[in-house]
């Protein structure tokens, strides 16, 4: 056993991993996950809290911008839940608790599980991953950027670069909460920029946390697109229907 493997178990041994849901114990894995599998961070009772997703769900998105898009589950219930906890923590000591991070990283890698059609292949799915970046006043609202700590996790499951500075936020907009189909569009369009990065002929992976119409995908998408990737692909942690929101 190397030294990695016999820190994880001693790790493992004084503090056995819970459920991201309901903080029950969780049985230990008998292998590390491969690069498109699931960690085990949700108990069976929680799991059956989900409605997850599956590649044969059809998301509403214009595939000469975007390839395929992947999401975890539907928002709702739990799942809606575990994402307000993750990007609104609050303050107290609740807003420091690590399981709605967990939580939903569960379903980002429920996500990435489903990107590609050949697991098995050694190339790499994408070039570099691209989080949805938030205006800058959001952030300094919140403190912190949701998609960033997302995209981050998505790199490290699939062995990838972040590209941090390959999409810029033009400005503030209003939330896409609450808008119809076509307000969506209209708030979406001219929201994102290229940034300093060199996208020539890259193949990258948005990132963000709920797909709607996917409105703000394809902004993004026609940003990188202008700035010379070739190639699109995305993630997101849940898929919204209009009236969920």
């Amino acid at each position: 056993m190397s030294f990695r493997a016999l820190g994880h178990a001693a790790l493992d041994w004084l503090l056995p991993p819970v459920c991201a849901g309901c903080r029950a114990a969780l049985a230990l894995p008998r292998r590390a996950p491969s690069r498109f599998e699931c960690s085990p961070a949700l108990c069976p009772r929680c799991r059956g809290r989900v409605s997850w997703s599956s590649p044969a769900e059809v998301v509403p998105i214009d595939h000469a911008l975007i390839a395929r898009v992947r999401v975890g589950a539907r928002y709702e219930g739990v799942v809606e839940e575990w994402l307000r906890r993750f990007k609104y923590p609050g303050a107290g000591p609740a807003g420091l608790s690590p399981a709605p991070a967990a939580a939903v990283e569960t379903l980002l890698l429920h996500a990435l599980a489903q990107l590609d059609d050949d697991p098995e292949r050694d190339t790499p799915v994408a070039d570099a991953v691209v989080p949805i970046p938030s205006p800058r006043r959001r952030i300094r609202e919140r403190g912190f950027q949701p998609t960033a700590l997302l995209a981050r996790r998505a790199a490290a499951h699939l062995r990838l670069p972040v590209a941090w500075h390959a999409l810029r936020a033009r400005g503030a907009r209003p939330s896409q909460t609450g808008l119809s189909r076509v307000a969506r569009r209209r708030n979406a369009a001219g929201a994102f920029a290229s940034g300093r990065s060199s996208l020539a002929g890259a193949t990258l992976l948005l990132v963000d946390d709920v797909v709607t119409t996917g409105a703000t995908l394809e902004s993004a998408a026609r940003a990188l697109r202008g700035g010379g990737a070739e190639r699109i692909l995305a993630v997101c942690v849940a898929r919204a229907r209009l009236e969920d929101t």
